[in-house]
C-alpha cells in the first residue's frame, strides 16, 4: 500500500498527521504517504516531511517518477 496525499494543502498535512498518529496508537497498519504538490519550494517539501509524509512528488507528475517512488516505497 502507498498513499498519494495532496501536499500543500493543510487539509492534506492534517490528514497526513491524524493517519500518523492512528498508526502510533495501532489504529492503523500504516503505508507511506508521499505528497503530491505543485509546490516546488523547500519550504512546502519541509512542511511535507514535517507532518510525516515520507516523500514528496512534484507535479505535473511524469510516469518516470511515478515509477521510481513506487518501486522505492513498495515492495517488490
Amino acid at each position: 500500500e502507498i498513499i498519494l496525499m495532496q501536499g500543500e494543502a493543510v487539509l492534506g498535512l492534517e490528514a497526513a498527521a491524524r493517519l500518523l498518529a492512528m498508526q502510533r496508537q495501532g489504529q492503523w497498519p500504516g503505508a507511506p504517504i508521499v505528497a503530491l504538490t505543485a509546490h516546488a519550494g523547500e519550504s512546502d517539501r519541509e512542511a511535507c516531511l514535517a507532518a510525516g509524509m515520507s516523500g514528496v512528488m512534484t507535479k505535473p507528475l511524469s510516469l518516470d517518477n511515478l515509477q521510481r517512488q513506487l518501486a522505492r516505497w513498495l515492495p517488490a
